[in-house]
């Protein structure tokens, strides 16, 4: 007598009936899946797709409980979102554990500037300036509204004037914006 023949006969139903609410074998395990994988400083949807055999799709966040998967879920920071399916028979599938770590919104750090002549002078100016680590773009402006990419050699002042300058990271994050004031150029002197 088989496994499904012995439940079968002591709950009074026949090995067909048995069948129909499945084997032994759970689901496939979940697959999952993120809407924004690059570096970002947005939320990120998980969301995962279940196997036809599954009655019962579950997800949790991080250590939390268990609970109905209806549909992505959102993620405000970084963590780790598991999933999870059930057959009619209450086998489960191998969890599948899926870790966002592209959540960034932190800004970077502000850059600081100085002059390569601080004196009054009749040459021109350079400022330079020194940017975080994580400043994937470098930029400066001589208005604060039109912003252009940071040259190596620092911007060059031909009059006084004010320049200022930006970190934006690769999520996107703009750090505080600085200005450094030269008004030390004196043509003719």
């Amino acid at each position: 007598t088989s496994w499904h023949g012995v439940i079968g006969e002591s709950m009074g139903i026949d090995r067909m009936e048995v069948s129909r609410f499945g084997g032994m074998t759970p689901p496939d395990a979940p697959q999952a899946f993120a809407d924004i994988t690059s570096a970002t400083n947005q939320n990120v949807t998980v969301s995962a797709y279940f196997a036809d055999d599954s009655v019962k799709n579950e997800y949790k966040i991080g250590n939390g409980a268990w609970q109905i998967y209806s549909g992505g879920i959102v993620l405000t920071s970084n963590g780790t979102v598991s999933f999870r399916a059930s057959d009619r028979a209450g086998n489960v599938s191998d969890v599948t554990v899926y870790t966002v770590s592209n959540i960034d919104k932190v800004a970077p750090n502000k850059p600081t500037a100085k002059a390569n002549i601080t004196s009054t002078t009749n040459q021109d100016v350079t400022v330079s300036a020194y940017f975080s680590s994580d400043s994937a773009k470098r930029q400066y402006s001589l208005d604060n509204r039109n912003w252009y990419t940071y040259p190596s050699n620092g911007v060059v002042m031909h009059n006084n004037g004010t320049v200022y300058f930006r970190g934006i990271d690769a999520a996107g994050n703009i750090s505080q914006v600085i200005s450094y004031d030269v008004n030390n150029i004196l043509r003719g002197v």
